[in-house]
């Protein structure tokens, strides 16, 4: 699960929508999450609930407004 620390809670948050498996295959693989709306600034993320040894590494960061089909579709 990835959670986020932004500027209008002040504390560390987490949402169902952030929730996703990570494959411990070695292989680059791509995540894509839903962080919801809220605050104008996120400055902190943690991926939660890994009880596996190993390392993520983080090579790239994407943020986009969600389009429309995606919020209600949740895709």
């Amino acid at each position: 699960q990835l959670a986020w620390h932004g500027n209008k809670q002040g504390r560390w948050q987490v949402g169902k929508q952030t929730e996703f498996e990570i494959i411990y295959d070695g292989k680059p693989r791509e995540y894509k999450v839903l962080i919801p709306a809220g605050g104008t600034q996120i400055d902190k993320l943690r991926i939660t609930g890994i009880n596996l040894p190993g390392r993520v590494i983080l090579y790239s960061l994407n943020a986009r407004y969600p389009h429309k089909e995606e919020l209600i579709f949740g895709k």
